[in-house]
């Protein structure tokens, strides 16, 4: 089984992730997590902003889903596919290169959306200027469109989700024990 949870930067989806990791974990779950594959682009340190960075990133997305994937029963995705290329038409939806870029991950994106048992939306924004990451972009009007833009897209590509509340730690538990049943 595969699980991701999405939305906009700076909205929680690692420290959420991590927390159910745990959880599962000390419950005796077979689980394994996918870690965010920006954090370890060499084109975000560099400040390379580009549509390849953009496809470098799609790539090594899948990759890692795959690998960690392997030897355990749920994978917890900290991001998805969806995040790449939403992040994508956000960036560059003039650029020329992006378009071929987006229909070619859109393309994909149809017949990879079936390998997500489910997907969670984070609902909550923190204040981008107090996020201690260097690749985050700390603009708050850019955070919110994102938030706005993964919904869209998941709908675009008929995708179901559940919207993340006030406990999202226990609502993704609870729906993971029914899934895992």
């Amino acid at each position: 089984m595969k699980i991701a949870i999405v939305g906009a930067h700076g909205s929680g989806k690692s420290t959420i992730i991590t927390s159910v990791y745990s959880e599962l974990k000390k419950e005796g779950v077979r689980v394994a997590l996918a870690p965010e594959v920006a954090r370890s682009s060499l084109f975000l340190a560099a400040k390379e902003i580009t549509p390849k960075m953009q496809m470098d990133l799609f790539g090594r997305q899948i990759s890692c889903e795959m690998t960690n994937s392997r030897n355990c029963d749920l994978l917890l995705c900290d991001r998805s596919l969806f995040d790449i290329l939403m992040y994508t038409r956000i960036f560059f939806e003039d650029n020329i290169e992006a378009i071929s870029y987006t229909q070619s991950m859109s393309a994909f994106c149809v017949h990879y959306k079936e390998t997500y048992d489910h997907i969670f939306i984070t609902s909550k924004l923190y204040c981008p200027e107090t996020i201690e990451d260097e690749i985050r972009p700390k603009n708050r009007g850019l955070q919110e469109k994102a938030s706005s833009e993964i919904k869209n897209l998941l709908d675009e590509f008929e995708v179901n989700y559940t919207n993340l509340g006030e406990n999202p730690v226990h609502e993704v538990v609870l729906i993971l024990k029914k899934l895992m049943k």
